[in-house]
């Protein structure tokens, strides 16, 4: 089941096949909404190790007060995440920076992806 924001600034969704968690963001993220976003993706995680899959392709700009919640999250919860894999707009290279900052400071495999908007995910 699939969890979204009042807003749609975001959401949580299983892929198909059950072994990723697919976190899309939309517009802007700010930090107030951010904390709900990471309450709603601690209520998905499965009890298997999980790929989560962050598609920022439609994310608006870069909130650094995000980044201390992801790292203290993904600390928390790296023994149930098998991979972490983000997909940013072609040329997005804040978001490639601040994402390969975030892998070093827990020590959690991310694969970055650079797509166009509105290719598949999984291909």
């Amino acid at each position: 089941m699939a969890a979204r924001a009042a807003d749609s600034a975001w959401s949580v969704e299983p892929s198909a096949e059950g072994d990723s968690l697919v976190l899309t963001f939309v517009g802007p993220t700010p930090s107030r909404v951010f904390s709900e976003f990471l309450a709603a993706l601690t209520e998905q995680m499965p009890p298997t190790p999980v790929t989560l899959v962050f598609d920022l392709r439609r994310l608006a700009g870069y909130n650094p007060e995000t980044k201390e919640p992801m790292k203290a999250w993904l600390l928390l919860h790296k023994p149930a995440i098998r991979e972490v894999v983000v997909v940013v707009p072609e040329a997005e290279t804040m978001l490639k920076m601040a994402t390969a900052a975030i892998g070093l400071a827990v020590g959690v495999r991310i694969t970055i992806r650079e797509q166009q908007l509105g290719a598949d995910l999984f291909a």
